[in-house]
């Protein structure tokens, strides 16, 4: 029964009848009869299908709209509304479909690797998000480039080298002007005299906030463990904001137990900002994600415009560490420490791009441990050949069971 009027629930579309019937199957096979191989395949797959369903349902919501079959209902006047009305689903979703199909139109190559199930809706909404006017060309001409970092890379490093596109796209700092303009923290006093806090942060000053909130709320979360409280993750983000505020970042000869960003960039990209800060030039940046030489991102793997660097450049400490092209450290330096030395901790963090070792892993940077890759129980040595980042759950799973290890 809908909600205008009554509808049949089987499918009058012999396509879509058959594919429920095969989706049917597929649900009355118990999980529990799929071995670990099988139920990995079956997990793998179902992420495709569903990437092809999504697709589906974006053109078909398009297709509709232009249709107007909202005229099937009488009183209903949108295609969201005809479907909300006959089916349980949110109408801003259909509006959702429709929009990113009518955006596709313009990138054939993306909606046909949406249709086969190669590119994700998540990919292409990240994809929209970044658009601009500006971009557009660029954009239809490198949907090929698009599509294979979505086909190589993990969804975060796919959105770095998206990311890297755009600034690479942006010789003027358009993109880091926009982001200037748009920081800034809105408090809003509830009759009750409870406050509700939102903004938005430029990667510059999300990185310190980042750097501060996430060593403050490492100690709340370890003082919660040591009196065994239970709090959400939310809570425990407040305490530690209200913790910041109360007494400051600072230590109280006015050190800081960390910094509050860090920025790699490569010599030839400080070279070409410098150069250009005394002569503005059009010539596209010289960043590549792909590329050591080409890197301007903060510690944690987050691109940021060269300009944005420069604005802080005299306030900032400078090391300088060597990497062959393709990102590997030179050479392997020892220690003899148990624990890698903080120097040696700082280059395992760059080399890393702030992320785990573990593949898959999408943990916070702030999460982050050093990891003996060759587990030092088993003569793995202290060395910057034998290091790498884990986060703190992977690091601890693999330290429970020494098959893991390695």
């Amino acid at each position: 029964m809908a909600l205008g009027g009554v509808r049949s629930t089987t499918s009058g579309d012999t396509a879509v009848a058959l594919a429920q019937r095969a989706l049917g199957d597929v649900l009355a096979t118990p999980l529990s009869c799929l071995s670990r191989a099988e139920l990995g395949e079956r997990l793998l797959d179902l992420q495709t299908l569903r990437n092809q369903l999504d697709a589906a349902l974006c053109d078909a919501a398009l297709a509709a709209d232009e249709q107007a079959v909202n005229l099937l209902e009488p009183g209903v006047r949108t295609t969201a509304q005809f479907a909300a009305a006959n089916r349980p689903v949110d109408p801003a979703l259909i509006r959702a479909d429709s929009r990113l199909a009518h955006w596709l139109r313009d990138f054939p190559v993306l909606a046909e690797a949406f249709a086969s199930g190669r590119i994700s809706r998540a990919h292409l909404t990240n994809l929209r998000l970044a658009h601009r006017n500006r971009f557009h060309e660029l954009m239809v001409r490198d949907q090929h480039l698009f599509v294979e970092h979505a086909e190589t890379l993990d969804f975060k490093g796919c959105g770095r080298a998206l990311a890297y596109w755009l600034l690479h796209a942006d010789p003027d700092g358009e993109l880091a002007k926009e982001q200037l303009q748009k920081t800034g923290v809105t408090i809003r006093e509830h009759p009750d005299g409870s406050l509700r806090i939102s903004g938005w942060l430029d990667p510059l000053s999300a990185a310190a906030f980042k750097a501060a909130h996430g060593h403050e709320a490492q100690k709340v979360f370890e003082a919660d463990q040591e009196r065994g409280w239970h709090r959400n993750q939310r809570q425990q983000n407040a305490e530690a904001l209200l913790n910041l505020l109360a007494r400051g970042f600072a230590r109280p000869d006015g050190s800081f137990p960390a910094p509050l960003f860090d920025i790699v960039m490569s010599q030839r990209v400080a070279e070409d900002t410098l150069l250009r800060l005394q002569e503005p030039s059009n010539e596209p940046l010289p960043l590549d994600h792909d590329d050591v030489d080409g890197r301007c991102e903060l510690i944690d793997g987050t691109p940021i415009h060269p300009w944005l660097a420069s604005q802080v450049m005299h306030l900032g400490r400078f090391r300088r560490h060597i990497f062959k092209p393709d990102g590997i450290k030179l050479d392997s330096t020892t220690s003899n420490s148990h624990r890698f030395p903080k120097w040696m901790g700082h280059l395992l963090r760059i080399e890393g791009r702030g992320r785990c070792l573990t593949p898959g892993c999408d943990s916070p940077f702030h999460w982050l441990h050093n990891d003996h890759v060759h587990p030092r129980s088993r003569g793995g040595a202290t060395a910057t050949g034998n290091g790498g980042n884990r986060c703190r759950p992977d690091n601890l799973w693999k330290g429970d069971d020494p098959l893991r290890a390695g």
